[in-house]
């Protein structure tokens, strides 16, 4: 097991550590940057399947649909099953959010696979009190259909490292059927670097 996780470590991109001009260590961090035609094989996909997905990432989000059962957040990150998806209640603000606890992530794409989102943000933090949006879409004609995929890119030239990312919903999906503001997310992902510790491997 532990030869399996070096391989697999020594066919991976590394940024190693080294002295910048202004004398600090820039962290080695794992690339895993967007590929066409490789969605959902980022940086959620490779902590799914180097390690214990539950320790890895706590996923919390606005109130349910219905129960944990049929529209847990979890169900976003089960890239092999379309028959699960997570859903909101009709509320206002609706969101599923990512906490990566030890571990740091740059993010610099997402893909999303959901049901008629219209308007939204995704923000992130460093200590879930302050939140910085690094992507908006709104009026996202694209999306107007039934379990659509696309790539987007994030707003993050300078690189910002965060410990959580979240998408919100910011006005009614395409439904607008008495201001739907339920949120649907079939599967999402994130793609850039994983900044790397001893709990990575």
């Amino acid at each position: 097991e532990i030869w399996e996780k070096i391989s697999i470590r020594l066919q991976q991109e590394i940024s190693t550590q080294s002295v910048g001009n202004n004398g600090r260590y820039t962290e080695p961090k794992l690339s895993l940057l967007y590929e066409q035609n490789k969605e959902f094989q980022g940086i959620i996909n490779y902590i799914q399947t180097h390690g214990n997905i539950n320790n890895g990432i706590v996923i919390t989000s606005s109130q349910l649909f219905s129960n944990e059962q049929s529209d847990s957040p979890r169900h976003a990150i089960m890239y092999n099953d379309n028959s699960k998806y997570f859903r909101s209640k009709n509320v206002e603000n609706a969101f599923i959010c990512f906490d990566f606890k030890d571990k740091r992530i740059i993010p610099l794409n997402y893909t999303i696979k959901t049901i008629r989102p219209k308007h939204w943000v995704i923000e992130a933090s460093d200590d879930n009190d302050n939140w910085t949006i690094i992507d908006r879409q709104d009026n996202c004609e694209y999306m107007n259909d039934f379990n659509r995929t696309k790539t987007f890119s994030i707003n993050n030239s300078q690189n910002v490292k965060y410990r959580y990312i979240r998408m919100r919903q910011t006005a009614p999906n395409w439904y607008d059927k008495n201001r739907c503001n339920i949120l649907v997310i079939g599967s999402i992902e994130f793609y850039g670097y994983l900044i790397l510790n001893e709990q990575v491997f």
